[in-house]
């Protein structure tokens, strides 16, 4: 019977006659431990791995996500009313500034305006004659021979004769205009992106024929978190990328920045002019946004594997009197294996990278 055992307990291990074999366990059992205890560490230093604080040129920027929209983009709705006679373009046609559309009972509107230009040209040869009859009474009337009431009446039918073609001019005017809005014309370069009527629909007035936009040049709008906003400024480069271009960017410049922020999101919204000259990207696409705040600032650096995290604290680990001392840090951008940090360390420090996992606050450490 092992003598670790509690003599008042020999006599009930004795009763129970034990195997050779479960003696041999409780002998075992009774040895004192030879490692060190559960939870324990070894003597002497953690040896870690260590990194210094480095300074680097990088490029300062600011991330965000938004959307493409066309530098200029149109409902094209008919200005008079009457049936479809013809469409000139559809979906996806290129257009320039001017050019025909559509045309809208153009036929009835070309003939009210020759009515009209016939009405007109009616009235002033009436006048014309009303003109030289007073004229001829004039001179009458100098000599007697014409009466005060033939000469008032003379010049009553003379007025009435220009104020007939006063209105007559203003109706081939009204004419003219409706002809010239018969013929739906393009506001600007641009292309076709939607066609919502055929030929032979009736058009009122105010019903959209064409949707049309400029998409040679995009406006790139974003919102930035308000605590950056003095980071930005009008002309700054904006690095665009979207899906259907992943590994290429499209270059623009920042042409405004809202004064105020968004109540509801809490940020400020900027747009940025991007050239698409070959109309590769597409307008109210969603895009990727790199705002350049500096394109070479000294930047602090360290491995990005030396960030410890724990409820939204950053921390790196030093060595002070040969014990490990948790700082903690503000984080910047991260770009494959390297971490910029914004504040909570300087340039030169040695930092902790190797062995992370079992240091803690007050570890005893030592350089490998």
């Amino acid at each position: 019977m092992p003598a670790c055992i509690a003599p008042r307990f020999r006599s009930i291990l004795a009763a129970m006659k034990l195997s050779p074999f479960i003696a041999f366990l409780l002998l075992a059992g009774c040895g004192k431990p030879t490692g060190p205890a559960r939870g324990g560490r070894p003597d002497g230093p953690l040896p870690v791995t260590l990194a210094e604080v480095r300074t680097a040129k990088w490029e300062q920027r600011l991330l965000c996500v938004g959307s493409l929209l066309p530098a200029q983009e149109a409902r094209l709705s008919a200005e008079v009313e009457g049936r479809i006679e013809k469409t000139h373009v559809e979906v996806g046609d290129s257009v320039k500034a001017g050019s025909e559309l559509a045309q809208i009972d153009t036929a009835s509107y070309q003939g009210m305006v020759n009515l009209h230009t016939a009405n007109h040209n009616k009235a002033q040869i009436n006048a014309d004659n009303q003109t030289v009859n007073l004229e001829r009474l004039e001179k009458l009337r100098a000599t007697g021979a014409v009466s005060s009431t033939a000469y008032d009446e003379a010049a009553a039918a003379q007025k009435a004769a220009l104020a007939e073609v006063a209105a007559t001019k203003a109706q081939l005017g009204g004419a003219t205009t409706s002809l010239k809005r018969s013929t739906l014309r393009a506001p600007f370069d641009g292309r076709i992106t939607e066609r919502l009527v055929t030929e032979g629909d009736f058009a009122r007035v105010g019903t959209v024929l064409y949707h049309i936009l400029d998409d040679s040049t995009l406006r790139y709008r974003c919102e930035i978190p308000e605590r950056h906003a003095p980071r930005l400024k009008t002309g700054q480069t904006v690095r665009i990328a979207v899906e259907a271009y992943p590994d290429r960017h499209f270059t623009g410049r920042i042409t405004w920045i809202n004064p105020a922020v968004n109540p509801d999101t809490r940020a400020v919204a900027i747009e940025a002019r991007v050239e698409n000259p070959d109309a590769l990207m597409k307008a109210h696409s969603f895009a990727r946004g790199e705002i350049i705040t500096d394109p070479g600032a000294d930047t602090l650096i360290v491995p990005g594997d030396a960030v410890i995290t724990f409820v939204g604290v950053n921390k790196l680990y030093t060595i002070a009197d040969g014990k490990a001392v948790a700082r903690e840090v503000t984080l910047g951008e991260r770009r494959g294996p390297d971490q910029a940090i914004l504040s909570g360390i300087a340039a030169g420090e040695k930092i902790i990278t190797g062995g992370l996992s079992k240091v803690q606050p007050g570890t005893p450490v030592v350089a490998k």
